[in-house]
């Protein structure tokens, strides 16, 4: 079934107006075609909020407090004013009062300025301790994830580790060294001595030589 919506033979209809749907195509195409898929925008509706960063409220209130504090600036110089301006009246000036009274509606101003910057600061305290207290925990949550892995990485490489194995590797190392200190023993044995050599008779010829006893090829 065809749907003909088409404001091209309709009187009046501008000819430079685009058309929605098409004579012959199938009504699901040209509805397609004319507005698109509603999904779809809906889909890039949430993705364009969430890629919009948050608002940055410490530079706002930064920028707030720098706003007050130049207006109580403003303030004080047209206090200033006031306050020259009077002292060069007399007290039966007639304008003594209008500028007295002046000088009093910018010194609440400045009063009002004054408690709001006050309290945009104890906000901006509060918030910069909230923002140091969250950091605190997001490294804190960084530490404690570091460690469980740490400890997963331990876990899987002591699986690798065969404490039988380590045994038998000590003992063959036991018995190595064993092994070195007998061949050590064999490399130091003497030979050509007779084995019927008793000490106690050795001794007794050494202290019978007493001092004059002189080694073969020593002078006399």
């Amino acid at each position: 079934m065809n749907i003909n919506c088409s404001v091209r033979n309709q009187p009046g209809a501008d000819s430079n107006y685009p058309l929605l749907f098409s004579e012959n195509a199938p009504a699901s195409d040209s509805i397609k075609v004319g507005f698109g898929s509603s999904r779809e925008g809906q889909g890039a509706d949430i993705m364009a909020k969430k890629k919009t960063p948050p608002p940055d409220l410490t530079k706002m209130m930064d920028s707030s407090s720098e706003s007050i504090e130049k207006k109580i600036a403003e303030l004080d110089l047209e206090l200033k004013k006031c306050k020259d301006q009077m002292a060069k009246m007399g007290d039966s000036h007639p304008m003594k009062g209008a500028v007295k009274q002046r000088a009093l509606r910018i010194l609440k101003q400045k009063k009002t300025c004054e408690n709001q910057l006050e309290g945009l600061r104890k906000q901006l305290f509060n918030m910069e301790r909230a923002n140091f207290a969250t950091q605190q925990l997001k490294d804190t949550k960084t530490t404690v994830d570091a460690m469980k892995l740490g400890v997963k990485e331990m876990k899987r490489e002591y699986k690798k580790v065969d404490i039988g194995k380590i045994e038998d590797l000590q003992d063959e190392v036991e018995d190595m060294l064993e092994l070195t200190g007998e061949v050590q023993e064999t490399l130091g044995r003497a030979y050509g001595l007779p084995d019927d050599i008793d000490e106690d008779d050795l001794e007794a010829e050494s202290d019978a030589m007493g001092d004059d006893y002189r080694p073969p090829g020593s002078p006399n």
